[in-house]
């Protein structure tokens, strides 16, 4: 069975700029969608930010832009940080998680 791992990061207004810079360092191809393309009204706060990105090259990284982040600092909640599902969006104050894929669920 194959397994395999990708670092999703988690940014807080600038995933795209980081998406970019590592699209610059390891090559690859780049996707980047925004919270205005999955239906929020342009002009609301947030509307350009990252909803999902991912470079697919030698390396594979996927980032997003913390709903509400604004790069404003971030009060850690706990030692192992929190992360809730509201509305259908993931609000964190974890730098990143880890997503693990395998050919079947056994």
């Amino acid at each position: 069975m194959a397994l395999t791992t990708t670092t999703h990061l988690n940014f807080r207004g600038t995933a795209r700029a980081a998406l970019e810079f590592y699209q610059r360092v390891f090559g690859g191809d780049l996707s980047i969608a925004t919270y205005g393309d999955f239906g929020a009204p342009a002009g609301t706060p947030g509307a350009d930010g990252v909803v999902f990105g991912v470079l697919n090259g030698a390396v594979r990284l996927m980032a997003y832009d913390v709903p509400g982040g604004d790069g404003a600092s971030v009060v850690v909640a706990s030692v192992a940080g929190s992360t809730r599902r509201e509305n259908g969006m993931t609000f964190t104050d974890r730098a990143f998680f880890q997503s693990l894929r395998a050919d079947s669920l056994e």
